[in-house]
């Protein structure tokens, strides 16, 4: 995998690599965000980074689905 990279929001990208090292990137943040208090804002990166999962066949809407289960009970 390709090292974090924040990418221009106009751009559009299509290599699976790129767009998981951009995920990679956000998750830092997105921690940041959570201990900030600002979910909604932190719900949005993590859709948006389910969004990348699923659209690169890295997992079907499903498990995607009980991924956010296991978040709402900790």
């Amino acid at each position: 995998m390709d090292a974090k990279k924040d990418f221009p929001h106009q751009l559009i990208v299509s290599d699976k690599e790129r767009i998981l090292a951009h995920c990679h990137g956000m998750l830092d943040k997105l921690e940041i965000l959570v201990k900030e208090r600002r979910t909604e804002k932190a719900f949005r990166w993590l859709g948006f980074i389910q969004g990348c999962l699923w659209s690169i066949g890295a997992y079907p809407l499903e498990d995607l689905k009980n991924h956010n289960k296991i978040i709402k009970k900790s």
